[in-house]
């Protein structure tokens, strides 16, 4: 009896799997054409913002310009929370400074203000 059932069953797996793949991809953003990653810690009320390593390391871009890059970042992050104060933070990876920019920010629900725009990203 489970013999006959063994090729739906299978079919199942393989749906559900593609299904989680699926979920998982990125939701049509190019990550290689970004010049900056932001990265909240909500319980904090703080957002990271790194630059984009794959510029930085392979791409020949200057540690100056990622500096400017994740300082590009503020207007984004302003539209969403109230800017309290912002620390540059520098270390060495692969022989290369590189910059993260920590904000420290103001906001009542910081989870829900960024589930709403990872919802409105990935919809577009």
């Amino acid at each position: 009896m489970l013999q006959r059932y063994n090729s739906f069953l299978f079919v199942a797996i393989a749906l559900v799997v593609a299904a989680v793949i699926g979920l998982n991809l990125p939701g049509g953003v190019d990550e290689a054409s970004q010049d900056y990653f932001i990265k909240p810690v909500p319980r904090n009320n703080l957002v990271v913002v790194e630059p984009n390593y794959g510029r930085l390391f392979h791409e020949g871009e200057t540690e100056a310009e990622a500096v400017r890059h994740v300082y590009d970042s503020l207007p984004e992050i302003q539209e969403d929370f109230k800017i309290c104060q912002t620390k540059l933070i520098e270390f060495e990876r692969k022989g290369k400074t590189v910059p993260n920019l920590y904000v420290y920010v103001e906001a009542s629900d910081a989870k829900k203000v960024l589930a709403n725009k990872a919802a409105d990203k990935s919809s577009s």
